[in-house]
């Protein structure tokens, strides 16, 4: 973030001072950026299963949807109706052509053999928008069981995981953040053995850096490697 603010505002190539990049180096030692918690397989599957649609039908589309392509609440927030297509009874086609690396991404959304059925949870949203609203983005406003025409505000999108955390009595619920779906997202596919290259995809990611940044330390995997390594099939 320094070396684009100097190039861009002061026309300074930091790689040209090189003490420079030695001392940030040097206090950045020790440094972990604070991240947001993530939701596990289970704790997403109680969420769908036993939250009630009346209360929490909008905050389920928004976590299947994010979860199944990996968005920032940036993307979810320019989701536009034509750009979710359903294939078939059991899954949802979403494109994401307003993205932050401006990588147009497509995605499935599907519902054999899980909780919910992305395509079922859709339509039930989508049947509720009224005929008078004055944009195509995806996601409105949504109390007690109706739609109104207001859309969903960015910040929105970012309290969505603490509600769903507040709801299943987690622990320090606020650390969930606008980064949750995201980062649930990639440390799932993870735990499923997803080969990185897939897993830049699913996300958009450029560099494997940083999409490993978002993959959230896992036990299970850990065993899986320990298992490993001590030759237990």
């Amino acid at each position: 973030m320094l070396k684009a603010v100097l190039s861009v505002k002061e026309n300074i190539q930091i790689e040209k001072f090189p003490r420079v990049i030695a001392f940030l180096k040097r206090n950045s030692v020790g440094y972990e950026p604070k991240k947001s918690k993530v939701l596990s397989r289970e704790e997403i599957d109680q969420f769908l299963a036993t939250a009630s649609d009346e209360a929490y039908l909008l905050t389920k589309v928004a976590l299947v949807i994010g979860l199944c392509g990996a968005c920032r609440r940036e993307e979810l927030h320019s989701l536009r109706v034509q750009d979710i297509i359903q294939k078939d009874d059991n899954c949802l086609l979403v494109t994401l052509a307003d993205t932050k690396t401006n990588i147009k991404r497509v995605f499935p959304a599907v519902g054999e053999g899980n909780v919910v059925n992305p395509v079922e949870l859709y339509g039930k949203y989508a049947r509720l928008r009224p005929k008078n609203v004055p944009h195509d983005y995806v996601f409105i406003s949504y109390r007690k069981g109706k739609c109104t025409v207001q859309r969903v505000g960015i910040h929105s999108f970012g309290k969505m995981p603490s509600l769903v955390a507040a709801f299943l009595k987690l622990p320090n619920s606020n650390e969930y953040t606008g980064h949750c779906f995201r980062r649930s997202a990639a440390t799932l596919a993870a735990d499923a053995d997803v080969y990185l290259t897939s897993l830049k995809r699913l996300g958009g990611w450029r560099s494997s850096t940083v999409a490993e940044g978002y993959i959230e330390e896992s036990i299970e995997k850990k065993k899986k490697v320990c298992k490993m390594l001590m030759g237990e099939k």
